[in-house]
């Protein structure tokens, strides 16, 4: 299905931008490094603009903080995002903290109702239905699922309310 792939595209994307900022030179090199990396990951289904990945960039580092980041491998040694991010495992708290960053510095929300506003194949009314089901608060969750390492459960969690709205019910 176009759109369930086109969510999955927007969460692998904004996860594999995250990593830190704040206010020493690692925390800087941090957040700039993960902006950096979100700026070059956007593209014309999931474009951010270089505020929304500062903001990323700062809040990773703020909440979850440059350690942390690189004991769950989403940052190196040499404060560069790891290229092997979308298999890094978050603890519950830092994995909430790090999809809230996300959802409220991205817009989440709004980039999803754009992919599914491009796809034909859906009528407004499913488009309207969609994005009362696609909440900040459902999208938060979805991303703290994905960064604890439970794509399945987090796709799962998402289906049942598309799924609602593509049958119209």
């Amino acid at each position: 299905m176009k759109t369930r792939a086109h969510i999955a595209v927007a969460a692998l994307t904004l996860s594999v931008v995250l990593t830190g900022c704040g206010g020493n030179d690692d925390e800087a090199q941090a957040a700039e490094a993960i902006s950096a990396s979100m700026m070059e990951e956007s593209d014309e289904d999931f474009t951010v603009d270089q505020a929304q990945a500062d903001c990323v960039g700062e809040g990773m580092v703020d909440r979850v903080g440059v350690d942390k980041l690189k004991e769950y491998g989403m940052l190196t040694d040499d404060l560069t995002v790891n290229d092997s991010v979308t298999d890094v495992t978050m603890e519950e708290a830092d994995a909430d903290s790090a999809a809230d960053v996300l959802v409220n510095c991205v817009d989440a929300q709004a980039i999803i109702a754009e992919q599914m506003g491009a796809d034909d194949s859906i009528t407004p009314e499913q488009q309207e239905c969609m994005a009362e089901a696609f909440t900040n608060e459902a999208l938060t969750d979805m991303f703290s699922l994905m960064f604890q390492g439970k794509e399945d459960e987090a796709t799962q969690g998402m289906m049942e309310p598309l799924m609602s709205c593509m049958m119209g019910s």
